[in-house]
Parts: structure tokens; C-alpha cells; sequence
């Protein structure tokens, strides 16, 4: 069998099994730059999986898996009987070429933001980053080298809806963990929460109708929004969560309700069993649907996780949305939503139709984690490690009073700094990154007008120990820009 000429550049690639990137991502990302700097070329034969894994000493899994994620991202390409070719053009070159369009249209320019690399955006503080140096990657391995024994099993089309056992596994740990009213045919597996949020404006937004979700509110739900070109109700949040009243006054109802009921995010509170019931009761009168975003419920550091919302709609007009981003790590890309009977065959067919699946190795990878009992150990052994964390980072975050205050939470990933009058969020952040902190502004979460300044901090990823210093450099940075 012919060698492709390209395996010579391959060969140039290293390995570092200290990293804490997985041999298949960083198998991945030097396949992906190859590309990019064309010493991969279009159309290009890359090596089978087999040849590519006895060339670089590597696990054939390990090729596999960098594989089917470079093609579910449209860098490669696979013929049957042929082999893998290297794509034309690339996803990169063709959001180049549209550069000038995107750049004066004005729906565009909205979603446009700074661009960080990997190494930034994993850093301390970072919102949304789990602890990536205790994933157990042993166990997770192991998993690996078991369902590499039947890799063809993995290698074909899918349930357009998501492999069986996952949605099984997913749908027993919801009954089980947050009193979710669900069967497995109600579960489908997307490519993370934001096409999970995707679908639902596509499919369930007219052209007329409006949304209604928190303010401060996830950033994302407007990222998604934008594209639809549909407007929103901003509805404040208090102590209880989102204030429905906005809701129940407004001129013109909302076809969809977007919260996140069990620590909302980023504020952190908990909506009450009250406004729940309200909403749930408005929705079924008013035909409209509501998306719970079970964001960070999992970490609930005083009592047990909350029950769901969905579990006490008795109108199936919840919308269930979940992901494994923060319970294991956010490169995997997948997420999941539990859907009202009514939509399981239009969402389906669509996300097959517009996406394509999520990597069916993946996706049976995580059910064998689920099912093993892996997950529930692991979930168990985060709650413990961050609970030290928030603890640490609240102490040190004191040294802040100055400048504002801290919002005391026992949940989630995140703590958000609420700074004092004067204080722009923005230039702060900005100054913190030359800094090499990256935080988030609590200005860019208000999609009302609120007004709110401030920082939100993610802690998951940064040692209980080094929370002091890390904060000491947002206090000099602080005391540089607003001297007492």
C-alpha cells in the first residue's frame, strides 16, 4: 500500500504526556495547523488511522478520536474505500473569505468579540473552566482502549436523536439526581448547550416573536438570538430569581422563556418555588415554552442538588437543557436537551438534517462513564475540591472591600465582584489581562440596562492556594486604576 506524501510533515509532530491535553487533542491541534499553514495541502490523503498510529507510537484510538473531530469541524473529509482527504477549502479560509461581508453587516458585528487563544482562555478565573487536572483520565482512557476493541461499532450513522445508551444513562441520572420527569426517548444529544440554544430560536421563533430570559443573564442566549434576528423582554433578577412580572405585563408575550432556575447564572440565585409555578402555569396559558438551563446545578455545596423545573411541569412546556462542559471537560463538545414529547421528532430531524452528530465514539464513551458509575464519583470528588476552592477565593477576595463587594454563594463555579460607582468593568478586565488574568465584565451579562459593574470570577480551575495571589494582582491592578 502506498504511503501518502504527507506522512513525512506528520512525522514531524511531538507528544507530551504532561500536558494536560489528551494525546488526541494534541494529535488534533497539530494535524489542524499543518493544514493551516498549508504543509497539510488541500485534498491531500492522509494515512489510515492504523498506519498513522504505528508511524507516531500512538493508540489507534488516540488517531480515531483526532480524526472524527477534525472532520466533524470540516477540516477533512472521508470517501469510502478511499480514505481521509484533507478538506477544500478549509472551515478557517471560507470564514476568511466572508471577512468583508461579516465585517459590515451590523447583525455580525454584535457577536464579534476578542479572540484568546487555548492558553488564555483556560486560565484562572476563567468562567466556565473545570478542574482539567483532576479529570480522572486513567479511568477515562481505559474506557477508551475497552470500546476500541469494537470500533466499527462507532464508525457509521447514529439514532438521529443520539446514541441509545447515552440518553439512557442521561435520562436515569436526571430522575435519579434532579427529580426530572423524563423518558430516554425524550433525550437528545447536541454539540454542547449553545446548539442545543440554537435550535430551539430556529425552530420554535417565528419571525414576530420575542424572548424572554434574565438580566444579568448568559451571554450565550443573546449570541444565539442575534442570528435569529429576533428581539427580547430583558426580566430583572432578585433574591427569588427572574422576576416574572416583566413576563406576565409585557404587550407582546414571549414564545419562549430562557432561565436558569437552580443557580442562575451568573448571579446566583435561586428561583423560587412560587415564581416557578407561575411561569410554568403562564406558559401553558399562553402556548408559549419555557428553556431551563440547569447551568452549574450540579455543585450545590449546603444541601443536595435542587429539584428541576421540568419535573414539576404538568403541561410539557419545559424545555430541559443541560451539557458535560463543566461536569468534564468543555473540548468534548457535547450537551443535551430533554424535550417535551410534542418536539422530540421536529428537533431530531432538524439537528440531524442541519448538524450532522456528535462523534458517536464520544458519545458512547460518556455512557460507559455514566454507567459505570464513574460520573456520580466524580461529580462527589469536585464538590468537595471546589467547596474548598469558593471558600479560599472568598477570603481572599476581602482585600477587595475598597473597590466593592463580593456576593456570598454556595454554588456553582463562579463568584461575581459586584464593583463600586466609578469603577469600569471593561477597562479593568482589559487591564487584567496584560496581567495574564482573564475575568469576565459583569456589565457585558445586563442585556437591560442595568447598569451593574464588575467582575465574574471563575475559581474551578485554579488551586486553593494560589487564590490569594492571583486576586492580589486584581487588587493592585484596581489600585492602579482607581487609587483610594
Amino acid at each position: 500500500m502506498a504511503i501518502p506524501s504527507c506522512l513525512q510533515e506528520i512525522r514531524q509532530l511531538s507528544f507530551d504526556k504532561s500536558l494536560k491535553q489528551s494525546l488526541s487533542q494534541q494529535l488534533y491541534m497539530g494535524l489542524r495547523q499543518l493544514m493551516l499553514n498549508g504543509q497539510l495541502p488541500a485534498r491531500c490523503q492522509l494515512p489510515s488511522s492504523r498506519n498513522l498510529a504505528e508511524q507516531l507510537n500512538l493508540g489507534r484510538n488516540t488517531v480515531m478520536a483526532a480524526y472524527e473531530q477534525l472532520q466533524a469541524e470540516g477540516y477533512i473529509s472521508s470517501k469510502r474505500g478511499a480514505g481521509s482527504f484533507v478538506a477544500s477549502p478549509l472551515p478557517d479560509q471560507l470564514h476568511s473569505a466572508k471577512a468583508s461581508i461579516l465585517e459590515s453587516s451590523p447583525a455580525t458585528k454584535t457577536v464579534q468579540h476578542n479572540s484568546q487563544s487555548s492558553d488564555d482562555i483556560n486560565q484562572s478565573f476563567c468562567v466556565g473552566v473545570p478542574d482539567l487536572s483532576a479529570f480522572p483520565h486513567k479511568i477515562w482512557q481505559r474506557i477508551a482502549q475497552q470500546l476500541g476493541k469494537h470500533s466499527q461499532d462507532y464508525m457509521g450513522y447514529g439514532d438521529e436523536a443520539g446514541f441509545w445508551p447515552l440518553r439512557r444513562a442521561i435520562a436515569l441520572y436526571l430522575q435519579q439526581s434532579r427529580a426530572a420527569n423524563c423518558r430516554p426517548e425524550q433525550v437528545m444529544i447536541t454539540a454542547g448547550a449553545q446548539q442545543a440554544l440554537d435550535l430551539c430560536m430556529r425552530l420554535l421563533l417565528s419571525t414576530d416573536d420575542v424572548l424572554a430570559m434574565e438580566s444579568p443573564g448568559y451571554r450565550g442566549v443573546m449570541r444565539a438570538l442575534r442570528l435569529t434576528g429576533n428581539d427580547h423582554i430583558p426580566c430583572p433578577v432578585d433574591q427569588h430569581g427572574l422576576n416574572p412580572e416583566v413576563i406576565f405585563k409585557a404587550k407582546q408575550k414571549p414564545k419562549l422563556i430562557y432561565c436558569s432556575p437552580a443557580n442562575q447564572y451568573p448571579m446566583g440565585e435561586v428561583l423560587s418555588l412560587e415564581r416557578k409555578m407561575a411561569l410554568l402555569n403562564w406558559a401553558a396559558g399562553n402556548d408559549s415554552w419555557i428553556i431551563e438551563d440547569d447551568y452549574d446545578s450540579e455543585y450545590h455545596y449546603q444541601h443536595r442538588p435542587l429539584a428541576c423545573m421540568q419535573g414539576l411541569d404538568q403541561h410539557q412546556r419545559v424545555i430541559y437543557m443541560g451539557s458535560f462542559s463543566k461536569t468534564l471537560y468543555p473540548g468534548m463538545r457535547l450537551g443535551y436537551l430533554v424535550l417535551p414529547e410534542p418536539l422530540v421528532k421536529t428537533f431530531s430531524q432538524a439537528r440531524f438534517a442541519s448538524y450532522g452528530q456528535p462523534p458517536l465514539f464520544s458519545q458512547a464513551q460518556v455512557a460507559c462513564f455514566m454507567e459505570e458509575g464513574h460520573f456520580n464519583r466524580h461529580l462527589r470528588r469536585m464538590r468537595i475540591a471546589y467547596k474548598e476552592k469558593l471558600l479560599a477565593l472568598q477570603d481572599a477576595m476581602r482585600s477587595l472591600q475598597p473597590w466593592g463587594r463580593t456576593l456570598e454563594r454556595q454554588a456553582g463555579m463562579h463568584i461575581v465582584f459586584i464593583a463600586k460607582q466609578g469603577v469600569e468593568d471593561r477597562r479593568l478586565v482589559s487591564e487584567l489581562e496584560k496581567r495574564k488574568l482573564y475575568t469576565s465584565a459583569l456589565s457585558e451579562y445586563c442585556h437591560g440596562g442595568e447598569g451593574l459593574n464588575g467582575l465574574v470570577l471563575g475559581f474551578a480551575n485554579t488551586p486553593a492556594d494560589k487564590m490569594h495571589r492571583k486576586v492580589q494582582l486584581i487588587r493592585s491592578a484596581l489600585a492602579e486604576l482607581y487609587p483610594l
